[in-house]
């Protein structure tokens, strides 16, 4: 058993309980299928990634690997978003400082830099494959990267 699984029994005082071991969902097992889905979206793109390599690569069968996550679409969008709303959080912060418009500028740049360097994978992966988001989850994004621009425009103005 690994770090990020964690185990329940299903008691023997139970009627008709066999004591076998269940997988608990867990925010480390989550967190690192997901780091796994960001490695292999960057390696060959969203639509040539399969869940079974996701699987494989945790050593989950898919029923395990399904307990955790609904689908290879789902941790595309929770990528996505992740990466997106922190953007704007960044941006938001710059666009309300007590700064001129040539600060903000370049902070808002400076910004950019970090965040693109420090989360190149997801950058990569935000920019190559949100367009196979499904329309619910294209149209939230459509929304976040719409307040990003305002974000910009507020601050150049």
């Amino acid at each position: 058993m690994t770090d990020t699984d964690k185990v329940s029994i299903t008691g023997s005082s139970r009627p008709g309980a066999t004591g076998r071991c269940t997988r608990v969902a867990t925010d480390e097992t989550l967190t690192a299928i997901r780091e796994i889905a960001l490695d292999l979206f960057v390696e060959c793109g969203f639509r040539a990634a399969r869940m079974s390599e996701i699987g494989n690569r945790m050593e989950l069968r898919p029923v395990e690997l399904y307990a955790h996550v609904t689908s290879k679409e789902q941790l595309l969008w929770d990528i996505i978003r992740e990466y997106t709303t922190n953007a704007l959080a960044r941006v938001e912060a710059i666009a309300v400082a007590d700064l001129d418009s040539d600060d903000k500028l370049e902070r808002l740049i400076e910004a950019h830099a970090d965040l693109v360097t420090t989360y190149r994978r997801e950058a990569i992966v935000a920019a190559r494959d949100a367009d196979a988001l499904t329309s619910a989850h294209a149209q939230e994004l459509l929304e976040l990267r719409s307040r990003l621009k305002r974000c910009w425009d507020f601050a150049l103005i």
